[in-house]
């Protein structure tokens, strides 16, 4: 972080020295059981949810991750219809930063306050392109971006509409962007008209090669009360993780085989419940979870608490097993690696995106205010570094970073 910092500041000192230029981006780098139990009590109460399809695993022992390339580039953009979003965009120049940074790379000089109307952020770049993947709460929308940092930037395709009278019909949440053996997929949470509290975690399937062009509906893929849902890619299988209250005890987080990215064959396996007095703030919740990859070592990143209070934080799980289906393979850090820091309260809901130099970044939401709430939430970038175990860590520390200045690398020249 530091020599980002230094490097940007010698920018602004001696601008000579900064040629500033634009060039594309380098590619990014990063069903269940019945259950009876409620929402957790940052969400509505539940009603009664229809049975599942899926049983719970027979096992009862206590990827996602930066985004791969593809082999051949997507046809040009067949757009729907259009949105916007209220929110300012940051001011981000393109610029060749002096310094100890490589003069082969092309960087965009940013601040990592991205601007708001930027929760539950999913980013995920694609042969050049950058793509942030959200919701309006009733539709979902791709926004196509020459860098990671303009998610706050104005315009955004409509890609999915839900019908109405249907299981999915409302309440849209958190959709993720995958690409996933050659086809593009959504999975995104809603739930039922008519007042139920019944989310469940669907599919997308796109229509084209282009993620902004619409996508149809594919399934269902988990049973109430189930939410925020993302895909593990390991060894050449798919895993499904998502976050629910199938067994009581609060909000935790499950994972299931699938057979294909539109369908679960095995039950769910627990991986984490909210046992640390920093997972219960407001509200015993793990969810959110993000697969990062690093040197062979597979890590989920979770979000912890109450989303709506300062004790919202980020939480980690390390596949040390070998079987991402048995709970004792999983094995969680008994502190949190980022929590509240100045002006970036309640960090959470992140993805991982790698930059053309390989530095891995995180893109989270925070809030301005420590008051309880979701409506000044707002997205952040920040960098991890990893220690000589492979572990990751946030650089500056484990509280969210403050107003920082970054460089991000786009390209190679």
């Amino acid at each position: 972080m530091n020599r980002r910092l230094c490097a940007f500041l010698l920018c602004l000192l001696f601008p000579a020295s900064c040629a500033c230029q634009k060039q594309e981006p380098p590619l990014s780098g990063a069903s269940s059981g019945d259950p009876t139990a409620s929402a957790p009590a940052d969400r509505q109460t539940a009603t009664t949810a229809p049975s599942s399809t899926l049983q719970p695993a027979e096992s009862t022992a206590s990827s996602g991750s930066t985004s791969t390339p593809t082999q051949t580039p997507p046809p040009s953009a067949t757009t729907a219809d259009t949105a916007t979003t209220v929110a300012t965009p940051p001011t981000t120049t393109t610029a060749t930063p002096v310094g100890p940074h490589p003069a082969e790379y092309v960087y965009t000089a940013f601040h990592n306050y991205l601007g708001y109307g930027c929760a539950d952020p999913y980013v995920v770049g694609h042969y050049g392109r950058w793509y942030f993947c959200y919701s309006t709460g009733s539709t979902v929308q791709v926004k196509k971006m020459d860098s990671p940092t303009e998610i706050s930037k104005l315009g955004a395709d409509t890609v999915f509409r839900p019908p109405s009278g249907t299981a999915y019909s409302t309440d849209l949440w958190a959709p993720e962007l995958h690409y996933i053996r050659g086809e593009w997929y959504i999975y995104v949470t809603a739930r039922s008209a008519g007042g139920k509290d019944d989310h469940r975690m669907h599919v997308l399937k796109g229509t084209s090669q282009d993620p902004t062009a619409p996508f149809a509906y594919a399934g269902t893929l988990t049973a109430p009360w189930s939410i925020d849902g993302t895909v593990l890619e390991h060894r050449g299988e798919l895993y499904f993780l998502w976050a629910g209250t199938h067994d009581g005890g609060g909000e935790r987080l499950y994972i299931a085989h699938m057979a294909s990215p539109t369908r679960l064959d095995s039950g769910y396996v627990c991986i984490s419940s909210p046992t640390y007095g920093w997972e219960q703030a407001g509200a015993k919740i793990n969810e959110a979870p993000a697969v990062l990859k690093r040197g062979g070592k597979v890590y989920v990143v979770y979000s912890a608490s109450d989303s709506a209070t300062a004790g919202y934080c980020l939480g980690l799980l390390t596949l040390a097993g070998t079987d991402p289906l048995s709970a004792a393979s999983w094995v969680k850090s008994s502190e949190p690696i980022l929590v509240s820091g100045k002006d970036a309260y309640g960090p959470g809901h992140c993805t991982f995106i790698e930059d053309a130099e390989g530095t891995v970044w995180a893109v989270y939401h925070a809030k301005k205010s420590a008051a309880k709430g979701w409506a000044d939430r707002h997205g952040r970038m920040q960098p991890v570094s990893f220690t000589t175990d492979g572990v990751p860590y946030f650089e500056g520390g484990t509280a969210a970073a403050a107003d920082v200045a970054y460089y991000f690398a786009l390209s190679k020249r």
